[in-house]
């Protein structure tokens, strides 16, 4: 509950962040490194695999990368259901 004696009960979250969670950890896995869930931040969360976790400076630059890729994994958000099996990732739409 990282630190707190009372649970978190989360309401209302973005769409757009909950289907980035999944991504942004493979991402990481095939960088060498992992996120740590231990609180909500990125610096102090993100590990080498040898479970040391990176200086702020360079939690900065996987998170650039991350982001500027997203059009390889990326997929149209459709509510309120899930994405129809067998779409497209956004580059294939937008290529």
């Amino acid at each position: 509950m990282c630190g707190s004696a009372t649970p978190l009960i989360v309401c209302e979250v973005d769409a757009f962040v909950l289907q980035s969670i999944d991504p942004f950890q493979r991402f990481l896995l095939s960088e060498g490194h992992e996120l740590l869930p231990r609180s909500f931040h990125l610096h102090g969360n993100i590990v080498s695999k040898d479970g040391v976790a990176l200086d702020l400076i360079h939690v900065r630059r996987p998170v650039e990368i991350f982001f500027e890729r997203q059009e390889e994994w990326r997929y149209p958000f459709f509510w309120p259901q899930r994405r129809p099996a067998g779409s497209p990732p956004l580059s294939i739409l937008f290529s």
